[in-house]
């Protein structure tokens, strides 16, 4: 789990020079998100609510510091676990990635 520096990028205008960069410091001190991009359980203790209490343990810390939100973004939908845990401890969807796959050999009779 990280600050989300994207609530602090956004005031660059796309440039990093001296004054994005001051630009970048001046805005991340109000950085209130935090991102949480992936956790690993060991087998053994998986589905025992051990990933609740982690999320529960880290999100105390995180209030505790001023943090108000905290994005799980990359939660696959075919996760069965991961969404176990999204109900168990309260979060909502805002936002849905989709990953799509073509094969791009080419097939018999397709001409190159």
């Amino acid at each position: 789990m990280l600050p989300d520096a994207n609530q602090a990028l956004r005031h660059v205008r796309g440039r990093l020079d001296l004054m994005g960069t001051l630009r970048f410091l001046w805005h991340r001190r109000r950085i209130d998100r935090a991102s949480f991009k992936i956790m690993v359980v060991a087998p053994e203790y998986q589905d025992r609510f051990v990933e609740v209490l982690i999320i529960k343990r880290l999100c105390e810390v995180l209030w505790r510091k001023g943090y108000r939100e905290v994005d799980l973004s990359l939660t696959g939908d075919e996760n069965c676990k991961s969404k176990r845990i999204q109900e168990r401890t309260g979060t909502h969807i805002y936002r849905r990635y989709r990953i799509y796959q073509k094969d791009l050999h080419p097939t018999e009779g397709d001409s190159p």
